[in-house]
């Protein structure tokens, strides 16, 4: 004897126990997407592989450049880093190429370095004779190198340590 619950699925009666049995037309229904239609694994999936496919010219390009990035902001010199051995392309790419000369690799410049370039940079800025573009550059350049960092010199031997006293500063008089 067959009694139907759902009209999708049949329960039937075991005669001898006298219960009902589960037929595999009963057990749940699993959502299927229609035709044509991508769950959403595969969306995952494809999504991976399409990053992936971005993400390999990448380091292609990255591999295939290793010069240092750069961040000039004039010329060849002025700015994080330099493109040498080109030459500077005018007398503040000069000044800043005098700059870097006196830089460390990776490191900070000394004050004087900095302060040679903020007054070279200074001149260049106050001189009718170099462009108003040129000038408005040496300018931000010469405020720039006001505000560097600078690295500590190294301190030049003093007379005390050397076992004698040190001079006063009234013995620099006159």
């Amino acid at each position: 004897m067959t009694t139907a619950r759902e009209p999708h699925s049949r329960i039937q009666l075991c005669p001898a126990e006298n219960r009902d049995v589960a037929t595999p037309s009963t057990y749940p229904r699993v959502a299927r997407t229609p035709k044509g239609q991508l769950t959403m694994i595969q969306r995952l999936a494809l999504s991976i592989a399409f990053a992936l496919s971005l993400a390999v010219p990448v380091q292609a390009q990255a591999i295939a450049s290793p010069a240092p990035a750069t961040n000039l902001i004039h010329g060849n010199y002025c700015g994080p880093g330099n493109n040498a051995p080109a030459a500077p392309i005018d007398a503040l790419d000069t000044a800043c190429a005098r700059h870097d000369a006196c830089t460390p690799d990776g490191g900070l410049a000394t004050k004087p370095c900095n302060l040679r370039l903020q007054r070279e940079a200074e001149a260049i800025a106050r001189d009718p004779r170099q462009s108003d573009d040129l000038r408005a550059m040496a300018g931000l350049v010469s405020v720039g190198a006001s505000m560097m960092l600078s690295s500590r010199e190294p301190e030049a031997p003093s007379n005390h340590r050397l076992g004698r006293p040190a001079k006063s500063w009234a013995s620099y008089g006159r």
